[in-house]
């Protein structure tokens, strides 16, 4: 009904609407303090699960500057990253040296039919740290349990939002 989720709290939030191919994919609430997502809502796509293995991991613009309003964009690599981009978003860096943890998207692209809005959920403004047998257990089953059953029982749109918990107590 066009309403943001309420009552998350953050230093500072930025709804996102994310951008790719100069098409709005779905949205966003990054708390940039933090560097990290709270919630992706998005529509889902009836699709085969299939995974889109060859995107580039992207940067989203609107994170850096609140002028800014265009397509994401393929991170630099690390020698010619901007101060801003890394002060405002996460950046691969941030996963290199991470034992137990993975990027997890929020927003994943196996509920995505197309390969243009498969690629658009290759941000990091559409990740959050996830424990390694976390995503690649439970959290995978679960994603593909809720795209089947999207797929074979909804006759219209289905809207999902994904969120994360920050205290640690909960999924």
């Amino acid at each position: 009904m066009h309403t943001a989720p309420t009552g998350i709290r953050g230093g500072n939030l930025k709804r996102i609407c994310q951008r790719y191919g100069d098409k709005l994919r779905y949205a966003t609430l990054y708390d940039s303090s933090r560097r990290l997502a709270l919630y992706s809502a998005y529509t889902f796509k009836k699709s085969d699960g299939q995974r889109r293995m060859d995107t580039p991991w992207m940067y989203e613009p609107q994170g850096m500057s609140l002028d800014e309003s265009g397509n994401m964009r393929v991170l630099p690599s690390s020698g010619e990253m901007d101060q801003l981009l890394e002060e405002s978003q996460a950046v691969l860096a941030d996963y290199v040296d991470a034992v137990e943890f993975v990027r997890g998207s929020l927003n994943p692209d196996q509920h995505q039919a197309d390969n243009q809005d498969k690629a658009a959920t290759y941000t990091l403004t559409n990740v959050v740290p996830q424990i390694t047998n976390f995503l690649e257990g439970p959290w995978a089953t679960y994603i593909d349990m809720v795209r089947r059953r999207l797929n074979n029982f909804c006759g219209g749109t289905a809207y999902v939002v994904t969120e994360v918990s920050v205290s640690g107590v909960t999924i």
